[in-house]
């Protein structure tokens, strides 16, 4: 097994631990990335001037970490009801 059928079967096997095609789990990263620079920036700005963005580093690491949360427990939920369907 080469090297690239390794990567491409772990990628595989990601995407569809998490029920995503390739194209979505690029945007949801994208988007995720985005939210996290932004997030970063304001930290940086806040280390340099206390008073501005005191919250807003926090605040996006909250937001994006229940998003994920909840899509995990969603997808767990799902795949719950899939199994109990099938039985």
């Amino acid at each position: 097994m080469t090297v690239q059928d390794k990567n491409s079967n772990r990628l595989n096997a990601h995407l569809k631990s998490i029920d995503e095609g390739y194209f979505e789990h690029m945007g949801h990263a994208l988007r995720f990335s985005g939210h996290m620079m932004a997030g970063g920036l304001a930290c940086l700005l806040h280390a340099v001037f206390p008073f501005a963005f005191a919250n807003t580093g926090s605040q996006a690491i909250s937001r994006l970490h229940t998003e994920m949360i909840d899509k995990r427990k969603g997808l767990t939920k799902f795949r719950s009801e899939q199994k109990r369907a099938r039985a």
